[in-house]
């Protein structure tokens, strides 16, 4: 099966539209003190509100450059620092890239609001100009609106494919129509921009294909009432009582004929969005009776149009729930007019998993609801014991711990499947190692294995389904029984009980079911093949899990500790929500949808709430039963615009809220050790510390350090790499460049996840990361011819070097991980390996290094360079410094340019890291010098700066240089230290560049380097003894 490709598209901010005005008014704001705030921004939001015409982002926002000694742009590369990693999708395919070689897509958009409202109001209603292109909104989805972000598109494209992304409907006619609700018109105008493919051998034929009218029940059972007062938006009760509630049994799920496609599938088109599942609904109709009736296939449609769907060779069955524009067409023949007249298909987002691993893990939600009664410390070492086990065997067992390890086009995996000893070498043990590190935290943030358990999609009753469809009977029976499930995984299996679950899980949402068995699992063998948990139409089992089946997925697992352990006389909770309001289509109710969705997203927030209570001794259950309800009514808050106050229950919130995290959360969110509380007796800490104390990170029973790996497997014997030539040379160069930005891509990501959720954050750094790689493969292919000669050259550098042999080999195996394996795969097959040495360097090599001054490319003046004036530089110079202060001179000099690039004051923070402090600036004066703090004050007296101390904790200096008419430019800053371009200028001390990295720096006696890193990496070159 073809999987889905990848592109790059821009991911820009609304902080890159601002001026040079507004970005100086918001550095001051953000520099100010508390008193001086409200006023500054006061003053930048009028500012940027009074913006005439439409916004812009340059070019320069996209690229990055070179420059050659006199300022001149030599290159021009992509700025992969704004560019994130999308699934091929339905919008990108109608642009005109070919997908194949992992493209950036210049159509597509994504925009941070950055809580700069105000911008995104003006870009909504005027568009945007990226590098000279129009750009205009085009939606923001779910969760694009929970994190405060929406999609552009470029006009023209949009223009050209309006009636695609829209289906035929226009605002107009929606509006004529009565409007719709602005939160579910953005997500629906998102479907184009789900993860799809097309898939090879397999077209759902429209023509093929009808929308019937959704199967509702209902089901009169015990629930935990919720009574809300929608007007007051109040809390008033909370009560057991038996309840008529109506379960939408097919909310989002459809069927089809065996064959027409492989698996059950989630499927995507304009408004089309949902789950197909496999039932044979024409042998249904060939049943002589079904409750007593005979099935007629003459049903009516959505528009209660007649329909044969034996005589109009019907293989796909929707329901209304799943054309979630279907109101707005004239009948289903309209929809189907638009989908052939702009040769649109319906794809597949995701296919149902056809091959279960045999376990899976839970989340510490699962754990954490138990019964901390029942849960005893015997019971929690069976509850571990799977955990356990799974980590010992990744230790132990190579074979299992590539299992684990593997996943899809990871070269690693596939080449240790065929050779074993390729787990002698260094880094792929360090791989290996991080993996076990990971699983073991995974387990002690609950993440725990559960045998013989599997996740799979939720499937409706769907022979219920035809009964009430084909038969007409509103209550039918269908086949699984109330309080039952069935799938297929436990056909062969002895259990009789599984606990269904499902995430979020906040408040007890254990689902005790029985499997089915005996005669109603026979028949169930006949109706339902794929390994789908078909649920009972006559429980609230989709009351309690909170799941509708347009691909919703829920785990199963017949672990008997968990089953004991589950607290008892727990019923669903229930609650009438608020319903989505129509309104008209325009901006201002785009705009409103988008705002308020960001102001009121607080899950995360109230999840943390509801862990800290259950970790707390004294859990406070209704105050679980009232925030899990705010949870869910915040869940639904991009459509219903409404949420109910908590009233009562919000000082006890608050105070949670201010609570530290528990113990746990070191592992399973990642959290500091200062950030949460010492263990606790709750059932999550005990796990955490079970498992804690029974694994380690050491000992692995693969990694024999007497065994060294030989690499001449991994060469292609056809291909010559020449170690003196050129290619070489500059491909040194490249990769050490691009290891020293691989160092700082680690940074950046490390900042972006602090600003999402877990889930959120992950897919954002492997985005990142497919990026980096990306340009790192491009920019060693500006060398090489081919991607073979590429790989053979950098094996050779990675390898054969001795300066390299402990280093990361990332960027070898992201790139070319494809052709390392078929190299290994074609010499196990031919046997005769070509043995490869370590190199030796001559002197005269050496020497040439150094000499060429090669790692000059990649050299980039950064976005912030400044040029500093002669008449500044004279100021400098004509000052009266103190006798024995002569630093004091280069320290106004720095501050200065300081002062340039801020575009506002200067911050030196007291003892703060990552930021600029006075121990950094006494780094760029020189080794051994330590003068800042007492020159800042010097400084001072002398009149040239103001120095405040703010909150004791950083210094806000201002550089009080006189303002000159007539200005002569004497040089440019381009690096972060600029005391070298200062001597550089006045020549009073020798300026040389880095032979390492390129940067320019103050040379010492006979130093070539800029600094430890630099030399450190110039010694281990220089250090090589191996012959060839």
């Amino acid at each position: 099966m073809n999987k889905p490709r990848r592109v790059r598209i821009y991911k820009l901010s609304t902080f890159d539209t601002f001026t040079e005005e507004e970005r100086a008014l918001n550095e001051a704001y953000k520099n100010a003190g508390i008193k001086e705030k409200a006023t500054l921004k006061k003053i930048r939001d009028n500012k940027i509100a009074f913006y005439e015409g439409i916004r812009k982002i340059d070019r320069k926002k996209l690229y990055t450059y070179e420059y050659d000694k006199d300022g001149k742009v030599i290159t021009e590369s992509e700025n992969i620092n704004k560019q994130i990693a999308l699934f091929e999708n339905e919008m990108v395919r109608y642009t005109e890239n070919n997908l194949d070689g992992f493209p950036l897509v210049m159509d597509i958009v994504y925009m941070k609001i950055a809580y700069q409202t105000l911008v995104f109001k003006q870009i909504l209603e005027r568009g945007l100009l990226i590098d000279d292109k129009k750009f205009v909104f085009y939606t923001a989805t779910t969760n694009q609106m929970k994190n405060g972000e929406f999609v552009l598109v470029q006009e023209d494209f949009y223009k050209k494919n309006q009636n695609k992304f829209m289906c035929g409907l226009t605002d107009d006619i929606i509006n004529q129509k009565g409007g719709c609700n602005s939160g579910k018109y953005l997500a629906y105008k998102g479907l184009p921009l789900s993860s799809s493919i097309e898939p090879e051998g397999y077209k759902i034929d429209i023509d093929k294909c009808i929308v019937v009218p959704d199967f509702n029940t209902t089901v009169d059972e015990e629930v935990e009432c919720i009574d809300i007062d929608h007007g007051k938006r109040e809390f008033i009760s909370i009560e057991r009582r038996k309840e008529d509630v109506r379960i939408p049994q097919t909310d989002g799920a459809g069927m089809f004929l065996p064959g027409v496609l492989p698996a059950s599938a989630q499927i995507r088109c304009s408004h089309l969005k949902g789950a197909i599942f496999s039932f044979d609904f024409r042998k249904f109709l060939e049943q002589d009776e079904v409750e007593g009736i005979k099935p007629e296939p003459v049903i009516k449609d959505a528009w209660e149009n007649m329909h044969d769907v034996i005589k109009e060779d019907i293989q796909v069955i929707f329901t209304a729930s799943q054309l979630k524009m279907w109101k707005y067409y004239d009948s289903w023949e309209d929809y189907k007019r638009v989908l052939h007249e702009n040769g649109m298909r319906i794809s597949i987002n995701k296919f149902a998993d056809t091959e279960p691993k045999g376990y899976a893990k839970t989340s510490y939600q699962f754990i954490q609801t138990l019964s901390s009664e029942k849960l005893t410390d015997e019971k929690l070492v069976e509850l571990c014991a799977d955990t356990i086990e799974y980590l010992d065997k990744m230790k132990t067992d190579l074979n299992t711990m590539i299992k684990i390890a593997s996943k899809d086009d990871d070269y690693i995996s596939m080449a240790l499947e065929v050779y074993k000893d390729l787990v002698y070498d260094e880094y792929i043990q360090s791989k290996l190692e991080s993996k076990f590190k990971s699983e073991r935290s995974d387990a002690r943030g609950n993440k725990l294995i559960l045998k013989d358990s599997l996740y799979s999609y939720i499937c409706p009753d769907l022979y219920a389904f035809c009964t009430w469809l084909f038969c007409g009977i509103e209550n039918p029976q269908g086949i699984i029984p109330r309080n039952y499930v069935y799938n297929s995984f436990y056909n062969d299996k002895p259990y009789e009980v599984v606990d269904c679950l499902r995430s979020p899980h906040l408040y007890v949402e254990h689902g005790i079911r029985k499997l089915v068995k005996d005669d109603v699992l026979e028949k169930c063998k006949e109706w339902f093949n794929d390994f789908d948990t078909i649920v009972s139409s006559h429980d609230l089992l989709c009351r309690l899990l909170m799941f509708d089946v347009d691909g919703d997925e829920i785990l199963l697992t017949p672990n008997k500790t968990i089953i004991e352990c589950v607290p008892d006389d727990i019923v669903p909770l229930y609650y009438v929500p608020f319903e989505p309001v129509k309104t008209e289509i325009n901006n201002d109710a785009i705009y409103q949808a988008i705002v308020s969705c960001m102001e009121n997203t607080q899950i995360g927030d109230i999840s943390n709430v509801m862990t800290k209570n259950y970790n707390n001794s004294d859990t406070d259950m209704e105050f679980n039963k009232i925030v899990c309800c705010y949870n869910n009514l915040s869940i639904d808050y991009p459509k219903t615009q409404d949420i109910v106050k908590l009233g009562q229950y919000e000082k006890k919130y608050n105070t949670l809220k201010a609570e530290k995290n528990p113990h746990f959360f070191r592992y399973a969110k990642g959290k500091s050790q200062d950030a949460c509380k010492k263990i606790s007796n709750s059932n999550a800490d005990r796990v955490c510390a079970y498992i804690h104390k029974r694994t380690g990170n050491k000992n692995y029973a693969w990694k024999d350090s007497e065994k060294k790996f030989n690499p001449s497997i991994l060469f292609n014997n056809e291909n010559t790499v020449v170690i003196d030539s050129e290619k070489y040379r500059e491909l040194e160069k490249v990769v050490f460049a691009l290891k020293m930005k691989e160092q700082s891509l680690v940074s950046t990501i490390k900042d972006v996840m602090k600003e999402l959720n877990r889930s959120e954050g992950w897919k954002e750094k492997i985005s990142r990361y497919e990026v980096f790689f990306h340009m790192c493969e491009k920019t060693i292919m500006n060398i090489f011819d081919s991607r073979e000669e590429a790989v053979e050259y950098l094996l050779d550098m990675e390898y054969l070097q001795r300066e390299n042999e402990h280093k990361s080999k990332n960027i070898l195996w992201n790139c070319f991980g494809d052709l390392i394996y078929k190299n290994i795969c074609n010499n196990l097959c031919i046997g005769n390996i070509k043995q490869r040495r370590k190199h030796y360097e001559t002197s005269a090599v050496k020497i040439k290094k150094i000499e060429d001054k090669t790692v000059e490319i990649l050299k980039r003046i950064p976005d912030n360079s400044v040029e500093v004036y002669k008449e500044e530089i004279d100021w400098i110079e004509n000052m009266q410094y103190r006798r024995g202060c002569s630093l004091d001179r280069e320290l106004l000099y720095i501050l200065l340019v300081l002062q340039k690039q801020y575009k506002g004051n200067v911050k030196i923070y007291i003892n703060q890291k990552k930021q600029l402090t006075c121990n950094t600036l006494d780094k760029w004066l020189g080794d051994g010098v330590c003068i800042c703090k007492k020159g800042l004050n010097r400084l001072q007296k002398m009149g040239v700066i103001s120095l405040r101390t703010v909150a004791r904790k950083y210094y806000e200096i201002e550089v009080c240089v006189p303002e000159v008419e007539e200005q002569d430019i004497a040089f440019s800053v381009t690096q972060k230290n600029p005391i070298p371009e200062f001597y550089e200028y006045n020549k009073e001390r020798k300026v040389e560049r880095c032979v390492i990295c390129g940067k320019k720096f103050v040379k010492v006696k006979n130093m070539v380097t800029c600094g430890d890193m630099c030399s450190k990496e110039n010694r281990k070159r220089s250090n090589n003894k191996y012959s060839a």
